[in-house]
């Protein structure tokens, strides 16, 4: 058994507001610096002329660069050309 559970913490109610309000802080500081990495990162990948899309998941979204299927399909025939030749 875990004497986790068997833990007591006594705090005043100032002390827990300040450490509430330190993580807070915490979070939105790394929050809007992750959200300016995104942005460069998008940036740069629209930049090369690639497109970026956010999918919808559990808890969350991932994003996901997308390659313009016709590029893909020359890429393809080319690969096979060279094989062929």
């Amino acid at each position: 058994m875990s004497l986790r559970n068997a833990w007591k913490f006594q705090y005043p109610c100032s002390q827990l507001q300040e450490a509430a309000r330190k993580k807070r802080e915490y979070h939105a500081e790394r929050l809007k610096w992750w959200q300016a990495e995104q942005n460069k990162v998008i940036a740069d990948v629209r930049e090369k002329g690639l497109e970026v899309r956010e999918q919808e998941i559990t808890r969350g979204a991932r994003g996901e660069i997308v390659i313009d299927a016709t590029y893909q399909r020359r890429l393809n025939e080319c690969f096979s050309k060279v094989k062929e030749h």
